[in-house]
């Protein structure tokens, strides 16, 4: 589960991670997966999560900079959300 604050406090969009990684154009590939704590490649799926409280694991690690960089810019391009269009 990725979650990107918009700066608000209350704005947060939170998105799906899979280590299932078939191409998908609805998904961003993370470049340094193993950095961000990730035993496996791992994508993240392009569309907002609803989610529930309990739904929420262990924290497992943070992206990189590379990586928040892509995935902002993956959401801009796409239709998937407006909090940094």
């Amino acid at each position: 589960m990725i979650i990107l604050d918009g700066g608000e406090e209350t704005e947060c969009q939170v998105f799906r991670v899979t280590s299932q990684t078939k191409s998908s154009r609805h998904a961003y590939e993370i470049k340094r997966w193993k950095e961000a704590g990730l035993d496996k490649r791992s994508m993240i799926i392009l569309e907002p999560a609803f989610i529930r409280q309990e739904d929420f694991g262990r924290y497992i690690g943070t992206l990189d900079p590379l990586d928040i960089y892509g995935l902002i810019e993956s959401i801009k391009h796409g239709s998937y959300g407006s909090m940094f269009q």
